[in-house]
């Protein structure tokens, strides 16, 4: 898993390198600083009646299923946040052609506001990270003041870090409700970005992209 990981990322390098792009060397990444492992194909057996998974050169792993899952099982990724250990299950599915009836709705990022669609609907920017800065600083200044890698610098760090998270996952969850909303009224979704496609020098003011309700 590791050895895939590392080369799948050399690899990447490679390609980046080959583009044009400055490519510093590598470094070694302690244990603390490694938050994910990848278990690709094989190395994992999944046991839903037991709630557990068992993992090569780790062993039999208990877990909580947060939401089911269906389709044939390709890879699992195990990840590190806040503190907590997470499995996400990656399956391929067959999907259906997607539902070209019904309404249609354009989506424009702002400036001003987080995004205004073709229906005149604004979305304004939560500004998550705004509310919390006070409560980030004061846990900052909490983290320079301890001895590095002392208990106390530990427990300080770890909640920063849950603090991070939890703006994180506010930002993810305003999204998932937001798609979700658009999804379930829209056949047809078009968002606009700003730049132009590479390869694409004719585009002016901004590449659109077509989003299409499966049913």
């Amino acid at each position: 898993m590791v050895n895939y990981t590392l080369w799948s990322n050399l690899r990447a390098l490679s390609q980046t390198k080959k583009r044009g792009r400055k490519i510093g060397n590598l470094r070694f990444k302690s244990a603390s600083r490694y938050r994910t492992l990848n278990y690709n194909q094989s190395g994992f057996k999944i046991d839903r009646e037991h709630s557990s998974i068992t993992f090569s050169k780790i062993g039999i792993i208990p877990f909580v299923m947060h939401r089911p899952y269906s389709g044939v099982v390709k890879g699992v990724l195990i990840t590190r946040s806040g503190g907590k250990w997470y499995v996400i299950i990656q399956a391929e599915q067959e999907v259906s052609e997607p539902k070209r009836e019904g309404r249609s709705v354009g989506i424009d990022l702002g400036l001003d506001s987080f995004a205004v669609d073709s229906d005149g609907a604004v979305i304004e920017n939560p500004r998550f990270y705004e509310h919390s800065r006070d409560q980030i600083k004061k846990l900052q200044q909490s983290v320079a003041r301890k001895q590095r890698f002392s208990q106390n610098w530990k427990k300080a760090k770890g909640k920063l870090e849950k603090a991070y998270d939890h703006i994180a996952n506010q930002k993810n969850d305003s999204l998932h409700k937001l798609s979700r909303r658009y999804v379930d009224t829209y056949a047809t979704i078009c968002g606009a970005s700003i730049g132009h496609e590479a390869g694409s020098p004719a585009l002016q003011g901004g590449v659109v992209h077509l989003f299409l309700r499966r049913p």
